[in-house]
């Protein structure tokens, strides 16, 4: 029996810390005559070294000199932490320098200038991150986009850009779907092990 609460436990142990680390991903289409920029997940951020940049930080969706991907609130109001990071992977996807015309949230990363990813203003890590950026009456081929996934790896975490090939579908990859917090992992390993404890003792 104790053989087979071990196995259990590992088991257990090895699924939540599996699902501890999340990502956020970044869903760029186009839809109903503009390109919609949609983001949401979560990143552990525990071993970087923020600093808030604050509030009216420059919102610049891509930049063809330093590629720097930053997505979220209105020019002007965009409020973020800068964490430098180390990638291991950095993916640039193009871009022609255009800022959004409105949005909600906070995300991005930059390539060259300093390398770093940018989370909202004041972020815990492990937190969830949501937000979108709308450019109005844009397309993919004219914000010099190429389709594709993109991942920029820093180790503990990542982003990953998805752009989507108009002439694909559309919309046809799915949206982002925010990590399951730990605490509801924990949890369902608990149930799971009271149930299997309850079968051994009977």
């Amino acid at each position: 029996m104790k053989r087979k609460h071990f196995g259990v436990l590992a088991a257990a142990s090895v699924f939540c810390c599996a699902a501890a680390n999340a990502v956020v991903t970044v869903t760029i289409e186009e839809s109903g005559g503009d390109v919609v920029a949609s983001f949401s997940g979560s990143l552990d951020t525990a071993a970087l070294s923020c600093t808030a940049l604050g509030t009216g930080a420059i919102l610049d969706f891509t930049s063809p000199t330093d590629y720097a991907y930053l997505l979220g609130d209105a020019p002007g109001v965009l409020a973020v932490d800068g964490c430098p990071v180390t990638f291991g992977t950095a993916e640039p996807f193009g871009g022609a320098g255009v800022t959004p015309d409105a949005g909600t949230g906070a995300i991005g990363v930059e390539v060259s200038g300093g390398n770093a990813i940018y989370v909202p203003s004041g972020y815990t890590s492990g937190a969830a991150i949501s937000g979108s950026s709308t450019f109005t009456g844009q397309t993919i081929a004219g914000l010099s986009l190429t389709p594709g996934t993109f991942v920029f790896d820093y180790g503990a975490d990542s982003i990953t850009f998805v752009v989507v090939d108009p002439a694909a579908g559309g919309g046809a990859l799915p949206t982002a779907v925010p990590a399951t917090p730990l605490w509801t992992l924990l949890l369902t390993a608990g149930l799971f092990l009271g149930i299997v404890r309850r079968r051994l003792v009977s």
